[in-house]
């Protein structure tokens, strides 16, 4: 019994951190004069960097699992938003989110 819960951990842990070296991450370019880089998936987030045209980034994520409260005066109550919008990117070891229209 010993011997099958060391062969579990010396195959477990190999094979999921080869699928963190693995990670397929789609790769964009900049197609904007500029494109700002924020603190979250929306325009009310501040910006941290702006990019050039041309510049690379890599995406992490999209924002389908980043849901958000929104106020809506007319229904008098909270709405979640979600914006599907918007990337999770790398870009000079800096991890932020991005407008997909800016990228190409």
């Amino acid at each position: 019994m010993i011997i099958l819960i060391i062969i579990g951990v010396i195959c477990y842990f190999p094979m999921k951190y080869y699928h963190y070296l693995t990670f397929d991450s789609s790769e964009y370019i900049v197609a904007t004069k500029m494109a700002n880089l924020r603190y979250g998936p929306g325009r009310e987030f501040s910006v941290v960097r702006i990019l050039s045209k041309g510049d690379k980034v890599l995406q992490i994520t999209d924002s389908s699992y980043a849901r958000r409260m929104v106020y809506n005066v007319e229904l008098d109550s909270f709405i979640i938003v979600s914006d599907y919008k918007w990337l999770k990117i790398v870009n000079n070891l800096d991890t932020r989110w991005i407008h997909k229209s800016t990228l190409e």
